[in-house]
C-alpha cells in the first residue's frame, strides 16, 4: 500500500573510461529517476561526453578508491533514496517497477538487496541475495578500507525479487586485467598498515602457509558451494576457482612485498645484464 508522497530517487553511477557501457546504464534509469549523479575519475574516452546527454550533475574526482567516489555522490544527493548503480549495470523493467513500489511502501527498509545476473566471460551466473544498492539517503556510507567494501548501513534490510543485469567480464582476459588491478591495491593497502584491506571478514597481517592455503580453499568453498556456482557446471568451477584466485593473489602479493622488505630487495638495482 503506497501512502503520502511520492519518494524521490538518485541514481548514483561512478564511472573510469566506460564508455562502452555508460550508455546502456544512463538509458536503464532516465525517465523513471528523478535525478542521476555521475563521479568520474577523469575518464580519458568518451565516457563524460555520453553522461552529459543524460545528467548536468557530473562530479570529477582523482580519489583512486570507488569507495571513497561513491561517497561523494552520497553526499550530494537530494533525494529520499539512492541507487546505486555500476555502469556495466543496467536496471530492467521489472526491476524498475519493484523499486519504485518498495520505497513507497510503508516498509520499515533503510535498505535492500538487489539480486543481479553477471555476465561473466561466456555466460550469466546469478547472484542472490545480491548487493546493497537500494538504500535511504543518509542511512550509511561506505568504508575506504578495501575494493568491494559493502556500504555500512543503519537500519534493517530486505531483499527485492528482481535481478538488475551485470557485464562483469566479458572475457576472461578482462576479469584477470581487472583482479590484478584489485589484488595489487589491496596487497599495498596491508602492507602499509591497513590489515582489514582484502576481500575477508579476518584482518590479515602476515602471510604463512597456513592462511594462504585456507584463504585460497575457503574462497573456493564460498564460490562454488555457498553461492551455488556448481550450478552453472564447467562454467561454474572455472568462475569458483578464478574467484579463488583473487584470494590467492592478494596474499601472494602481500608475502613478495613484505619478503622484498625483509630482505632489502629493490627491483631497480637488481643486475639483470
Amino acid at each position: 500500500m503506497i501512502m503520502g508522497r511520492k519518494k524521490t530517487i538518485t541514481a548514483l553511477v561512478v564511472t573510469y573510461n566506460a564508455e562502452r557501457f555508460i550508455r546502456g546504464c544512463l538509458e536503464s534509469v532516465k525517465n523513471w529517476v528523478d535525478e542521476i549523479i555521475v563521479v568520474d575519475m577523469y575518464s580519458s574516452d568518451r565516457t563524460i561526453e555520453i553522461a552529459k546527454g543524460f545528467t548536468d550533475r557530473i562530479i570529477q574526482s582523482k580519489e583512486e578508491s570507488h569507495e571513497a567516489r561513491t561517497n561523494l555522490g552520497i553526499d550530494r544527493a537530494k533525494s529520499d533514496w539512492i541507487l546505486k548503480v555500476n555502469a556495466t549495470e543496467r536496471i530492467t523493467p521489472l526491476l524498475k517497477e519493484e523499486i519504485i513500489g518498495r520505497v513507497n511502501s510503508e516498509e520499515e527498509y533503510a535498505g535492500y538487496y538487489i539480486p543481479r545476473k553477471t555476465y561473466c566471460t561466456c555466460a550469466f551466473i546469478e547472484e542472490r541475495p545480491g548487493v546493497l544498492y537500494l538504500f535511504k539517503r543518509g542511512a550509511g556510507r561506505y568504508s575506504d578500507t578495501r575494493a568491494h567494501a559493502p556500504i555500512e548501513l543503519q537500519g534493517k534490510t530486505g531483499y527485492l525479487k528482481n535481478s538488475n543485469i551485470h557485464w562483469a567480464s566479458l572475457s576472461f582476459e578482462a576479469g584477470i586485467n581487472k583482479l590484478n588491478s584489485y589484488t595489487s591495491r589491496d596487497a599495498r593497502k596491508v602492507f602499509n598498515g591497513n590489515p582489514k584491506a582484502f576481500w575477508w571478514k579476518r584482518p590479515v597481517h602476515k602471510v604463512n602457509a597456513f592462511n594462504l592455503l585456507y584463504r585460497t580453499l575457503a574462497g573456493f568453498y564460498m564460490f562454488y558451494f555457498q553461492a551455488k556456482f556448481y550450478r552453472y557446471g564447467l562454467h561454474g568451477l572455472i568462475e569458483s576457482i578464478g574467484g579463488a584466485f583473487v584470494f590467492f593473489t592478494e596474499m601472494a602479493k602481500l608475502w613478495e612485498l613484505q619478503y622484498k622488505q625483509k630482505h632489502n630487495i629493490k627491483d631497480e638495482l637488481l643486475p639483470l645484464d
